[in-house]
């Protein structure tokens, strides 16, 4: 995932997160863009979020840099990440998400921001399913929830790219007027089906890096569209019951790949199956840099399948 900010001059500086990939093992081509809007529109509303609109042009761009990255990964080709390309080499149309963007058509001055979701894999006969891989990769997962995210374009490699490797891409803008606040708890309140593990070596750049080991619990969060900032009052907590879960959490002050606005965390071990957890999390939200913080207290619960 890749957030651009309003000032093109201070991206490099101020982007959140590199790419995604999945597992080498994993045969996937990937979901059609149909597939992609609507799966990816379904979450929001399953969430409460307002519905995202899909962009033509930016559906051009994601089509493109999909059929570059199989291209270009089945050639054996690196990049400096998922996000960027390497001018000449084949279906190459910009260096950078916004020079591909601009490319197709995407209007300077038309965003506040820009963001850019890339999940890989082998093969090109079963689905590789981008919108579940985002949602369950938490640095990923923010852009595709964020309250005030309003137009996206999404696009899988074709066979003529690659009969080897696939890729899928999500292109996603924000408009000036991102006034909506919300909280919005992953996984959501009530889901059930939750998967028990996460392997974090399958997110770039990998989530609680403290943790010894790959597979850890999934990872839960909890990010607030709108705000400027959030902190926590205390540490947060995952319950089996009444027994405390030993976890892992993550804030802005201490992870810079995470948003200001955002919060999450992750048992150390994965949890078991088909059981109830609860988790709460206790902080402040500020509107903007030197406002008054205002406390909030959240708790939900969620099943794992």
């Amino acid at each position: 995932m890749r957030l651009l900010p309003r000032r093109m001059s201070a991206a490099l500086v101020l982007a959140l997160a590199l790419g995604s990939s999945l597992p080498t093992a994993q045969v996937a081509s990937a979901e059609s863009a149909t597939n992609c809007v609507s799966r990816l529109n379904g979450a929001r509303k399953a969430a409460g979020l307002p519905q995202v609109a899909n962009s033509g042009v930016l559906s051009l761009a994601a089509q493109r840099h999909a059929n570059y990255r199989a291209h270009t990964d089945a050639a054996g080709q690196s990049d400096s990440s998922a996000h960027f390309e390497t001018a000449g080499r084949t279906y190459y149309t910009g260096v950078k998400p916004w020079d591909r963007t601009k490319a197709a058509g995407l209007r300077d001055g038309s965003w506040a921001r820009q963001g850019e979701n890339v999940v890989t894999g082998y093969g090109s006969s079963l689905a590789l399913n981008g919108v579940a891989a985002w949602l369950d990769a938490p640095y990923h997962r923010f852009p595709v929830l964020d309250a005030n995210m309003r137009s996206i374009g999404c696009a899988a490699s074709n066979g003529s790219a690659s009969g080897t490797r696939a890729a899928e891409v999500l292109e996603m803008v924000w408009p000036w007027s991102a006034t909506r606040q919300q909280l919005t708890a992953w996984p959501l309140p009530n889901h059930t089906g939750v998967a028990t593990s996460f392997d974090r070596a399958t997110e770039a750049p990998s989530p609680f890096r403290m943790s010894p080991t790959h597979v850890i619990g999934p990872v839960v969060s909890l990010q607030a569209s709108g705000w400027a900032n959030v902190r926590l009052t205390s540490a947060p907590t995952l319950k089996r019951g009444t027994t405390a879960v030993a976890l892992w959490y993550s804030t802005p002050a201490g992870d810079t790949s995470l948003p200001r606005n955002a919060v999450m965390l992750a048992a150390k071990s994965p949890l078991a199956a088909h059981t109830t957890y609860t988790v709460t999390v206790k902080g402040q939200l500020q509107t903007r840099a030197g406002a008054p913080w205002t406390a909030f207290t959240r708790t939900w619960s969620f099943t794992t399948r």
